[in-house]
C-alpha cells in the first residue's frame, strides 16, 4: 500500500494508517488534504489488524 503511493502521499496513508481516527481522515479524504485511499487504507489497518 504505501510501497504504491506516491512519495507525496506516503506520510499522510501513515498517518491515516495509525495516528488519526476514522471521522478525522474522512474528514481530510473530503477536503482533499488526504489522497483518496487513506480511508480504505485507515480501514484495512484498523479492522484488519486493531482487533
Amino acid at each position: 500500500m504505501i510501497g504504491a503511493a506516491r512519495p507525496e502521499d506516503r506520510a499522510g496513508l501513515l498517518d491515516a494508517m495509525f495516528d488519526l481516527e476514522r471521522a478525522e481522515v474522512a474528514a481530510r479524504v473530503e477536503k482533499g488534504a488526504l489522497p483518496e485511499g487513506a480511508l480504505a487504507a485507515h480501514d484495512y489497518v484498523n479492522d484488519v489488524f486493531v482487533r
